[in-house]
């Protein structure tokens, strides 16, 4: 079967990318947030339910926030920070991502704040991200990020009834 007939034959399991970003491009996108309620967001991709992933990636320090600034995120986020550098007007994360194996999948987001030790400056993120459920495949990770647990075969059986 050619490229064009397999399409037609299953048109819904076929990707489809936001304008103006295609299946090359396989970066953390960090951008301007349209939203009121952060500065930022951070694009990070589609994962997978019920495993754990750890993440990279740097963020400017527009704010000059110095080497004694804070990360917060709420206390029942599945985010959270593992390794955390300010390296000149850079800020280094490493984080930890455990999506929500609530059953729901979809577009999720987890907000967080770094901000200066005196509390006067700060950047509010929103990290996004696409979950997938049990049975929607395995999802491309983008540079940066890794899986680091999966679910054990007894844990992934016991689920399925």
């Amino acid at each position: 079967m050619s490229g064009s007939q397999k399409d037609k034959a299953h048109p819904k399991h076929n990707v489809r990318f936001p304008e103006g970003q295609s299946d090359e491009c396989n970066e953390i996108h960090v951008v301007k947030a349209a939203a009121a309620d952060s500065d930022i967001e951070i694009h990070a991709g589609f994962f997978k339910m019920d495993h754990k992933y750890e993440i990279n990636f740097a963020l400017h320090d527009e704010h000059d926030l110095g080497s004694d600034a804070r990360f917060e995120a709420a206390d029942d986020s599945s985010l959270k920070l593992k390794e955390f550098q300010v390296k000149t007007s850079k800020i280094i994360l490493t984080l930890e991502y455990f999506p929500p194996s609530d059953g729901e999948h979809g577009v999720v987001d987890e907000f967080f704040k770094i901000s200066s030790p005196d509390g006067t400056r700060a950047i509010r993120a929103v990290f996004r991200a696409e979950i997938l459920g049990r049975d929607q495949g395995t999802p491309m990770l983008k540079d940066g990020v890794r899986c680091v647990q999966r679910p054990t075969s007894s844990t992934s059986s016991a689920s399925s009834h």
